[in-house]
């Protein structure tokens, strides 16, 4: 049967895309005022502005998980652990096993912000 809560535990996905598409708006708010990014040092800037806070944590913490799995025994060379590291294992296998599952997070977005100063400058131009 169920408790009261459990519609909202069996549809708690529909949060994780809500709250990702808010991630969207935030971007925009935040960087939208912004000049957008101009030549080839202005984008690289970006992108270490963006991605080193975000991807430099998101690896730490893998590789923090992969070394409590290696202390606990468990598996943890494997080409998944790699592709976790580099962000790639979305692209490859969507299944959520990586050793730090809330990673698969920036997995989801990284394209977006890869792409977001090359799409945003033409429209705002």
């Amino acid at each position: 049967k169920g408790s009261a809560f459990t519609p909202f535990i069996t549809r708690v996905d529909v949060a994780v895309e809500y709250f990702m598409l808010l991630s969207g708006f935030v971007t925009q708010h935040v960087y939208g005022r912004r000049e957008p990014p101009k030549g080839p040092s202005s984008l690289a800037r970006f992108y270490v502005r963006r991605l080193a806070r975000v991807v430099l944590t998101a690896q730490v913490a893998i590789l923090s998980a992969v070394f409590l799995r290696w202390c606990g025994h468990f598996e943890v060379a494997s080409w998944r652990t790699l592709a976790c590291l580099f962000f790639v294992k979305g692209w490859i296998e969507p299944a959520p096993n990586c050793p730090n599952m809330p990673t698969w997070y920036v997995d989801a977005l990284l394209p977006s912000w890869l792409l977001y100063p090359l799409v945003t400058q033409p429209l705002m131009a």
